[in-house]
């Protein structure tokens, strides 16, 4: 049995020019300077919220990022799209396979995305309720004991994470890390058409 767990932004919904000058903005009013585009993405090397903590913010205001996040994205979310091939990739999928969503986004703002799009997720975990993606896929390892967990990320934070829960990883390069930072996974797919093979491949 494998379960499939997806991240958010990245994998399925092309979110970058969306969600950066947000999290630019709310770093900013906690004190933290996020220069670039380039410097954002680079945050995604670890786990995002372990990185932000790095570069000076507040460990103690995470909560409050959490939920100034989740105020705000929702306008956001209307203006982004899914990846082409991506809704017809998870569908198939979704014959053999459950899928979970893992994501730093937030679960209600992802939630509602989905449903929006029809795409046929089991459950979304997000920040508001955790912010280590290495708990969550832990959790969903005692929940499906049985089960192999294949991951599929973009960013080189992913893969860390993701082998550090013990899951295959599978990462796409049409998300936030370019192919040079994603080798250390299992297997690296270039659109999403390849995931369908991959996952029962790998």
């Amino acid at each position: 049995m494998k379960v499939i767990i997806l991240d958010f932004d990245g994998v399925i919904a092309d979110s970058l020019d969306e969600i950066y000058p947000v999290c630019k903005q709310l770093a900013a009013k906690h004190g933290v300077n996020i220069k670039s585009e380039k410097d954002f993405v680079n945050l995604f090397d670890e786990n995002f919220y372990q990185a932000i903590v790095e570069h000076g913010f507040p460990k103690k205001e995470i909560p409050l990022l959490v939920k100034e996040l989740t105020a705000v994205l929702p306008k956001r979310m209307e203006k982004i799209k899914l990846f082409p091939g991506i809704e017809q990739a998870l569908e198939t999928i979704h014959e053999k396979h459950a899928l979970i969503v893992i994501t730093s986004n937030m679960t209600p703002v992802v939630k509602k995305y989905l449903d929006l799009h029809n795409i046929p997720v089991k459950s979304v975990i997000g920040a508001d309720i955790e912010t280590s993606k290495v708990k969550k896929l832990q959790q969903i390892q005692k929940d499906h004991p049985k089960a192999t967990l294949i991951y599929v990320g973009d960013t080189k934070g992913d893969i860390i994470e993701g082998r550090q829960a013990g899951a295959k990883i599978i990462a796409v390069t049409w998300g936030y890390h370019s192919e040079e930072k994603l080798r250390d996974a299992d297997l690296v797919v270039h659109k999403p058409e390849e995931l369908v093979d991959a996952i029962e491949n790998i």
